[in-house]
């Protein structure tokens, strides 16, 4: 968790450097945490670094235990298994956070080609697979040209998408799958960053979505492990 100056649930607040602490730690520079006046009169951003296997909320209860208030969300949920900046908002900051999320975005994720599963990343049960020794470079580029610029793409039915007031990935888990809409997106670059051959599978790398997006993908295919590098204008 990166903080900065008033932004964070600790130290001295105005010009004082960021410091920098792990989502479920002690922060390693000095200031006050807990509840009382002082805590509960901060106000700002707090850039934490989620660890793989906490929920978005399971960051914002953390926060708002250190920075004694309840007052406090995030610009974005990022699914358990994805890792990386997620914007926490604390008191009067918590206003900033719906025109947080309407900016760009950058992730790096590692797609699995040949195997596809109920959730389209790999925490989910395998539903399928087509063999992917057939797909080379030239393949892979022009999927990737179909899934660059102005496209839409089908959310996974495990998303944090409101469906009738409750979110698409409880109703998933309960057994009642919703079918959910193409959205339009904007991807402004799609850059494999590496390939590399497994077994029973054809070459797979770094870059973008690996479910259902917008283009015609030339097998199956899920996200293996994802990263919100970028985001809101924050970076790591």
């Amino acid at each position: 968790m990166k903080r900065d100056g008033p932004g964070g649930p600790g130290g001295t607040g105005g010009g004082s450097p960021p410091c920098a602490v792990e989502a479920g730690g002690s922060p390693p520079c000095a200031g006050k945490v807990g509840g009382g006046p002082e805590a509960q009169s901060k106000h700002g951003l707090v850039i934490v670094d989620k660890p793989g296997g906490m929920t978005s909320h399971d960051v914002v209860a953390r926060v708002r235990r250190l920075a004694g208030t309840r007052r406090v969300g995030h610009a974005g949920t990022l699914d358990p298994m994805a890792t990386g900046v997620l914007v926490v908002g604390v008191e009067k900051a918590t206003r900033l956070l719906g025109y947080l999320t309407l900016t760009e975005k950058e992730y790096a994720a590692t797609i699995r080609l040949g195997q596809s599963t109920s959730t389209d990343d790999a925490e989910g049960e395998i539903t399928g697979g087509a063999p992917a020794t057939h797909v080379c470079s030239e393949t892979l580029a022009r999927a990737i040209t179909e899934l660059t610029g102005d496209i839409s793409q089908v959310p996974p039915a495990v998303s944090a998408i409101k469906v009738d007031g409750q979110r698409a990935y409880r109703l998933t888990r309960a057994g009642a799958a919703p079918e959910l809409k193409a959205r339009p997106v904007t991807v402004y670059e799609f850059t494999v960053t590496g390939t590399r051959q497994v077994k029973g599978a054809g070459p797979g790398g770094p870059g973008g979505p690996g479910g259902r997006g917008g283009g015609s993908p030339p097998c199956a295919g899920k996200v293996g492990g994802a990263r919100k590098r970028a985001g809101e204008h924050w970076a790591w």
